[in-house]
């Protein structure tokens, strides 16, 4: 059965975030090129490179037993394509009519002993992107019988390669935010800040080790049958109203109360509890499609927290004062709003708070602050 190009696409969006289906995006481009072979691959720098490079895009179909290796030990070094620098433009559709003309000896050799040797006479290709690991690239050989593309069937094939480079370029940010994430909550954990993500329907969906050790010690909140209560009577209502505003999108970082607080056993300092709504825009590329808040508690510095940081990083009154508006947390331009200072003010206490806590960003900062050690 022929799949709808359509079809196609919504697949390769999915395989942004699922690398395994990068096999069957390329028996699909298989089948929409009419190639008798194809290949989404990274071609190494160094042509003499004797095998393929293992990642997760090292999909070639339909060559020959042999043949993959014999290029990559040998004939790689003569590909024509790879050897005119003016082909290895973003974007650009290459075909068998880019290398006419006189073709060196080991271009020959690979032309002749290995592309048409195979039965492969006309090509379609594009590379798509460089990488640390090589150059991605995606390539279709088509049999006699096939003929030369035509131009409709090179605006398909360029739709489809742009379609595959913005998904690669989609999983790449995504890993790297995973592997942010992952650090974060890492880091959150060591600090002592609980992380609850909840579902649409208002029910726990995840938590990092410092929300399961407060649930376990019904300190401020407690999970019954999937869905969080306050610990304390007194706080239910608010807590039920706040997380009702959350679910519906009400409540935002920077918002005018985007915080409750919330009582804790023995009489410690209340947890204070924030809340962001995921953005629905995008659902392909959230890492849970199914977590529609995030709720973060962390404790109150209060007048001892803030004598502490400025003691540990030996901050002035106004940077300590920026420093607790920071990791509430606002943005910079919300804190300098809030405190009544100028923007341009505020950028320069941020940039003595970078300098006294060896920091670079204003995430890392928070964490750094957060910690209360140099």
């Amino acid at each position: 059965m022929r799949h709808d190009l359509s079809e196609t696409l919504d697949l390769i969006g999915e395989a942004s975030v699922d690398g395994t289906l990068w096999r069957e995006v390329t028996e699909r481009v298989l089948e929409h090129t009419r190639a008798a072979a194809g290949a989404i691959y990274v071609q190494s720098r160094q042509p003499e490179t004797p095998s393929l490079p293992p990642t997760e895009f090292g999909h070639m179909l339909n060559y020959g037993a042999g043949w993959i290796e014999s290029y990559f030990q040998h004939y790689a070094a003569g590909n024509p394509y790879l050897n005119r620098p003016e082909l290895r433009e973003p974007g650009r559709i290459i075909t068998e009519a880019d290398c006419r003309g006189p073709l060196a000896v080991g271009e020959r050799e690979l032309v002749a002993d290995w592309q048409e040797a195979q039965g492969f006479h006309h090509v379609i290709a594009q590379f798509l992107q460089d990488r640390d690991d090589g150059t991605l690239t995606f390539v279709f050989w088509r049999d006699r019988a096939a003929g030369a593309a035509s131009s409709r069937e090179q605006a398909e094939f360029d739709l489809l390669a742009r379609a595959v480079n913005r998904a690669v370029r989609a999983g790449d940010r995504l890993r790297q935010a995973t592997a942010e994430l992952r650090a974060t909550t890492s880091a959150l954990d060591q600090l002592d800040v609980a992380v609850i993500t909840l579902g649409p329907d208002g029910r726990v969906r995840g938590t990092n080790g410092a929300a399961d050790a407060l649930l376990a010690a019904r300190d401020g909140l407690v999970a019954r049958w999937g869905r969080l209560e306050a610990a304390h009577a007194q706080d239910q209502g608010s807590f039920e109203r706040f997380v009702a505003d959350a679910l519906a999108a009400r409540v935002r970082p920077g918002s005018d109360d985007p915080t409750i607080r919330l009582r804790r056993v023995g009489g410690r300092p209340p947890w204070r509890l924030s809340a962001v709504a995921v953005q629905r825009g995008l659902p392909t590329f959230n890492l849970d499609r199914g977590v529609a808040v995030v709720l973060t508690l962390r404790t109150d510095a209060g007048p001892q927290g803030a004598q502490a940081l400025a003691r540990t990083f030996d901050l002035t009154p106004a940077e300590t004062r920026l420093a607790l508006l920071l990791v509430q947390p606002l943005s910079l331009a919300e804190a300098a709003s809030q405190l009544g200072i100028r923007h341009e003010t505020a950028r320069s206490h941020l940039k003595s708070l970078f300098n006294k806590t060896g920091t670079h960003g204003q995430t890392e900062l928070v964490v750094r602050l957060l910690s209360g050690t140099k």
